[in-house]
């Protein structure tokens, strides 16, 4: 689930999964276990990909329908 959310971010930029992941400072490596695994990444991992899409955590793991900007508390 989080990766489907994620590759459509990334096509929604324009850009391939491994080009943002090492944008954010992420193995691109590391997006291949999260495609090939089903794998969700940890919490900071998280925060940063949803401060990079301007979404929700809560988006990115399917419990939001929209993407919506995150909360300060997040």
């Amino acid at each position: 689930m989080f990766f489907d959310v994620y590759r459509d971010l990334c096509k929604s930029r324009n850009i391939s999964p491994s080009a943002a992941a090492i944008e954010m400072g992420i193995n691109k490596g590391t997006v291949s276990i999260w495609k090939n695994k089903g794998t969700v990444p940890q919490t900071p991992q998280l925060k940063k990909i949803a401060d990079y899409f301007n979404v929700s955590v809560d988006y990115l793991l399917g419990n939001e329908e929209k993407p919506a900007p995150p909360k300060d508390d997040e």
